[in-house]
């Protein structure tokens, strides 16, 4: 609230200013990239998110999900983790790290962008710890495949989310909506 009401009065500081119109001038992907610890880095994520995802800045009450104001703009979260692939999954001993994800994706596209399909650069520890050719292997890699995705095609696979019309009047997922995630998704019959 804090942040909505220097928004309004146009008193934010010139930092959260400063990154407001750099997301609405930027030609280019938005690509935050953070290393994983299970959900360690997603709190300082989510607080510049905060920050600078304040209302009238970013987005308005008609201003939101495929008519938000970063509509035409492109998100894509990188992820560096030293976990394997499989120790991320849905059974592994981590958790499903796109789960865990799915509310920053959700938040870029609850203001507009399409979010692109996570990158993801897995089991880098064992790459750090084996000799410093492994580790540049591992996050070049990274690098590499995260401009290879962006340079190869204008538009990499996008992340589903439901349009507004998949909602009824009272915002609950009409019946024979499609459903993109756990969170939601249609209720069992009771």
């Amino acid at each position: 609230m804090q942040e909505q009401r220097h928004h309004g009065r146009s008193s934010a500081p010139a930092e959260i200013r400063r990154h407001i119109e750099l997301l609405r001038w930027a030609d280019m992907p938005l690509v935050l990239q953070f290393l994983s610890g299970g959900s360690a880095h997603l709190p300082s994520l989510k607080g510049w998110m905060d920050r600078v995802f304040v209302y009238g800045g970013v987005y308005d009450s008609r201003h939101r999900h495929e008519n938000g104001v970063m509509r035409g703009k492109r998100a894509l979260l990188t992820v560096t983790a030293g976990a394997s692939a499989q120790a991320c999954a849905p059974d592994g001993r981590d958790g499903d790290m796109r789960l865990m994800l799915w509310p920053i994706m959700h938040a870029l596209h609850y203001i507009g962008f399409s979010v692109l399909e996570p990158f993801w650069s897995m089991a880098c520890a064992a790459g750090w710890r084996a000799r410093a050719a492994g580790a540049e292997r591992c996050f070049g890699a990274g690098d590499a495949g995260v401009s290879g995705r962006l340079k190869r095609s204008c538009r990499p696979p996008a992340v589903p989310f439901n349009r507004n019309d998949d909602f009824d009047a009272d915002l609950a997922l009409k019946p024979g909506a499609p459903v993109y995630s756990p969170f939601v998704r249609h209720r069992d019959p009771v």
